[in-house]
Order: structure tokens, then sequence, then C-alpha cells
């Protein structure tokens, strides 16, 4: 998984999409920033894999942050296959069709059950940030959104 499958976005995404994405992902993942957490039903299994989670975003975002460090890590991306279509896809567990998600007006996020009684969130600044992979709160699957953008 590359640090951009990471964060949920394409390689050609801004500096500043990666910043605001990181910063979500922070407020989602991190256990003292994230208020919907509730420490007396604490699950441990879950609690890893929100560690992990957390490792991998903090990480890219290391790297993704400096223009030259990205420059770099994309160059080694394409010398070993894994950028532009040429090495391995991303996992993607399903595909749900943004129409077919919930849309809370107050948050202005569209969301999905996932299987596992977590839920897959998405954003209308992730949209527009052009992210199409979401991962579910809770376990590791991950969906294709689907959607096209409709220029005003």
């Amino acid at each position: 998984m590359s640090h951009y499958d990471s964060l949920g976005l394409s390689q050609s995404a801004s500096t500043e999409a990666i910043k605001r994405r990181y910063q979500r992902l922070i407020l989602q993942l991190h256990p003292d920033k994230n208020s919907t957490l509730d420490p007396q039903s604490s699950n441990a299994l879950q609690d890893s894999k929100r560690a992990a989670k957390l490792q991998l975003v903090l990480k890219a975002w290391e790297v993704l942050r400096d223009q030259d460090s990205r420059t770099q890590y994309d160059a080694t991306l394409a010398a070993t296959g894994t950028l532009g279509g040429t090495g391995p896809k991303e996992v993607v567990n399903g595909e749900v069709d943004l129409d077919d998600m919930a849309y809370n007006a107050d948050s202005g996020t569209f969301q999905s059950s996932c299987r596992c009684s977590g839920s897959y969130v998405v954003s209308e600044q992730d949209l527009e940030d052009g992210v199409e992979v979401v991962s579910c709160t809770t376990c590791s699957l991950r969906i294709r959104v689907l959607y096209s953008v409709v220029d005003e």
C-alpha cells in the first residue's frame, strides 16, 4: 500500500488536498482527538487497527508534506512499477454509488454501512479533493465510491 492509498488519495492530489485529508484522518483516528470514541467500550482489536491506520497516516504525511521528499517517493514508486497503473492495484472490497449513500447535511458527509457494523464516511470536501477509496471506520475493508464530478 502506498502513502497515497493510506490517505485515500490519488497521486495527482495537490499538497493542499493531502494536508486537508491528513488533518481529517488524524481527527478520526487519534484517540485524544476523536470525541466519538467511548473509553468505557474500548475494544482491543479495534484500538489496534485504529493505531495501525494512524501510523500509516502519520508516515504518509511525513513523506508527502514536503515537495522534495514527495518527488523522491514518486520516483521510487515509478521505478518499482507501483504507480501509473503498471503495478499492483490497491485492494478495494466493493463499490458503492454515491447516490446509495446516506447524506448528513449537518456534517456534509455521505455514509454507508459496512458488514462489520462500522461505516464508510466521505465528506463533500474529500470528494472535491478526488478521494475515491474510503476505509471502514472499524475494520480494514475499503470501498470505491462511484461518482462523477459536475462542473458548475
